[in-house]
């Protein structure tokens, strides 16, 4: 029996030295884990530092292009409220030259209308006047109607032109 129980202490004690052997490989293992942990975190606290610097710096970059952008826009307010005052001023002038024409226009074509209409009646009499001049009444008509078909489609055309 002793030899049964020596032979088991020393299968005990193998069985240790291996377990140690075996324990001490993965705390070895587990330390150098555990120092290439602290250089990564060390790494990663080096870099957030310049990313938070760098995001700093582009922070307050940003509010200097802002504010500069304010000045000039305000700057260019001046400038702005110029530019709308000669658009109204032109518009204005645009509207009162075409009242002006459209007047013009009117007033041609009813003079030009009493003229035709004139035209018409003289060469009428001058017709029945000349009856043994031949056609030279009949052509003054001609002449006259065609006179005031191209009036009256010029005032045609021009009031298409000014509605568009």
């Amino acid at each position: 029996m002793n030899i049964l129980i020596g032979i088991c202490l020393v299968v005990i004690t193998v069985s240790l030295i291996i377990l140690v052997l075996a324990v001490t490989r993965t705390v070895k293992q587990a330390e150098t884990f555990i120092a290439e942990t602290k250089r990564t975190v060390n790494e990663l606290r080096t870099e957030v530092l310049q990313m938070s610097s760098e995001a700093r710096e582009v922070v307050q970059n940003t509010n200097a292009v802002t504010v500069d952008a304010r000045r000039k826009l305000k700057d260019l307010d001046g400038l702005f409220h110029t530019v709308s005052d000669i658009g109204e001023a032109a518009h204005a002038l645009t509207t009162a030259a075409k009242h002006a024409a459209a007047g013009v226009l009117e007033k041609t074509t009813a003079k030009t209308e009493q003229a035709t209409r004139a035209g018409i009646s003289n060469a009428a009499r001058m017709g029945h006047e000349s009856a043994g001049a031949g056609n030279s009444g009949a052509q003054i008509r001609k002449t006259a109607a065609a006179i005031a078909e191209m009036v009256a489609s010029s005032v045609k055309i021009w009031s298409r032109m000014k509605a568009n």
